[in-house]
This record gives structure tokens, C-alpha cells and sequence, in this order.
């Protein structure tokens, strides 16, 4: 696996084709784990252990409706739903051929999702022979990241702050949480989309569930002391159930000035002298 979380899951099968006798399959790397929402690569092997060559072999993998087949497919290769099936129209006895079918894990799919894989091969000279499976382990991993821009903030009124979150992927992410702790002076008066709440100077929004490449906002309308001269400053951070590979933009600090704003009013009288 890389260090930004792909991983490439070879299924090697080695299917002996001995005429008239039935296939032997063995297998290698039976299990391997990809995160949501990256791509991963099995790779099916067939060999002709003799002693005659094998006409018409047809090599099936069926694959697991959490699975999204990457165009292209190797030559030889074409794919019917979730059905990939490779064909040669011989395979020489000591011959062995390759091919690898690259997949996506869908980025929903949960953590800990254990994704089986089952093949089969045919031929005009033997037996059909259906492979133990090949499993993916499904992690989740989740780039969030949040920037927030204020409007302006007047004394003795108030103003509003937007927070932005970004889940750059690449699995969809649960229990996404923002939390921003306001300046002295600040209070907290309620918020767009009502997904907030505050203790204290801690503003809490729950925003829940965010797919990969998804974006959501909430802007929050705050009251501002008389007293307050600013300018103010104050930081914001994004939490979610995933692990997060970029933790450099889970957090961002704005200034703010404050405008301070007087009403002020006259009067004019007249009297005799």
C-alpha cells in the first residue's frame, strides 16, 4: 500500500489445466486491504501444466456488487454486469498467461467490510474448476478540510461567520463534526442549516454524514459586545469518524476587524428670547 493509501490487491490463481483431469488451483496474496473509494488490481493467472495444449479457454471472475470495474479491461477481456470473463483461443501446455482486472471499492462501503472475489476456468479439454476466494479488507480513509470567511462585525450588533467542508475523499465520511470556538466578546446566536449549538464560546455543528467530493456550508449569525475593538481572531476545526491522511487542513484561524458603528442624532429647538 502507498503512503497516500492506494493499494494494489493481487489475487494471483494458478489454474493447471491437466486433460482430461480437473483443474488444480492455487492461489497467492488471499487477502489484501484497500481503502474506499481507491482502486485495487487482481490479478488472474492460468497455467497449462501439459501435457496436452488447451483450446478455448475461458477465464470468469465474478465481482462483488461493492466492486466497480476501471475501463479499460485487458485485451481479451470484456465485462457483462459484474462479470468479467477473459478468453484464449489456446494456451500451450508449460504456458502460463496474465491478466489484471483493476477495481474500485465503492466509497460508501463501511470499514471492516470484508469483500469476497470467486473465478472460474473452462476449456475444450477440461474439467471446469471454481477458485477459493481472494478478499478485500475495506479501510476508509478521509481528506477533510474547512475554511471559514466572516462578514463584517459590528459593535454592539453583530455579524456572520461561513465555515466551508470539503471531503477530498477518498471514502465518504460519518459523524463529520465542526467545531469553533468564538472570541471574547462573541456570542453565538444561531445558525444556517440549525446544526449548531454553544457551550460557552465552543460552537459545535453537526454536520453527520459528507461523500467524498462533497462540499457543505453553515454560516453562523453572532452578536458583538458594545465594548469589543478588535480585531478578533478565532479558529475553527473539522473532525469525522475517519482517519484523516491530511491533518494540516483540518483547522483554520481568521482576524477579523470590528466595525464600531454610532447612531448619533440632533436635536433643534427655538424659543423666544
Amino acid at each position: 500500500m502507498s503512503a497516500r493509501g492506494d493499494a494494489h490487491l493481487r489475487a494471483h490463481r494458478r489454474l493447471a489445466i491437466r486433460p482430461p483431469r480437473a483443474f488444480r488451483l492455487r492461489r497467492e496474496d488471499p487477502e489484501a486491504t484497500v481503502i474506499a473509494g481507491n482502486q485495487g488490481i487482481y490479478t488472474l493467472s492460468v497455467s497449462n501444466a501439459g501435457p496436452a495444449d488447451a483450446t478455448n479457454v475461458v477465464v470468469t471472475d465474478t465481482l462483488d456488487p461493492r466492486l466497480e470495474i476501471v475501463q479499460p479491461l485487458p485485451a481479451g477481456c470484456s465485462a457483462a454486469g459484474q462479470v468479467v470473463t477473459c478468453t484464449l483461443a489456446s494456451l500451450a501446455a508449460g504456458a502460463t498467461r496474465n491478466w489484471d482486472i483493476t477495481v474500485r471499492v465503492r466509497p460508501d462501503t463501511p470499514a471492516g467490510t470484508v469483500i469476497p472475489n470467486v473465478s472460474g476456468v473452462t476449456s475444450d479439454t477440461s474439467t471446469p474448476k471454481e477458485s477459493n476466494n481472494a478478499n478485500i479488507v475495506v479501510a476508509r480513509r478521509s481528506d477533510l478540510a474547512i475554511g471559514k470567511t466572516a462578514g463584517t462585525l459590528n459593535a454592539g450588533a453583530g455579524g456572520t461567520y461561513t465555515l466551508t467542508v470539503t471531503n477530498n475523499g477518498p471514502s465518504d465520511d460519518t459523524g463529520v463534526t465542526i467545531t469553533d470556538t468564538l472570541p471574547a466578546g462573541v456570542a453565538f446566536v444561531s445558525s444556517t442549516p440549525s446544526i449548531c449549538a454553544a457551550t460557552g464560546n465552543v460552537v459545535t455543528c453537526q454536520v453527520g454524514d459528507l461523500a467524498a467530493n462533497a462540499t457543505t456550508s453553515v454560516t453562523l449569525t453572532v452578536a458583538v459586545d458594545t465594548d469589543v475593538t478588535g480585531p478578533v481572531t478565532n479558529t475553527a476545526n473539522v473532525t469525522g469518524d475517519n482517519p484523516d491522511p491530511v491533518p494540516d487542513n483540518d483547522s483554520v484561524t481568521i482576524e477579523t476587524p470590528i466595525t464600531r458603528v454610532s447612531d448619533l442624532t440632533i436635536t433643534k429647538s427655538v424659543r423666544a428670547a
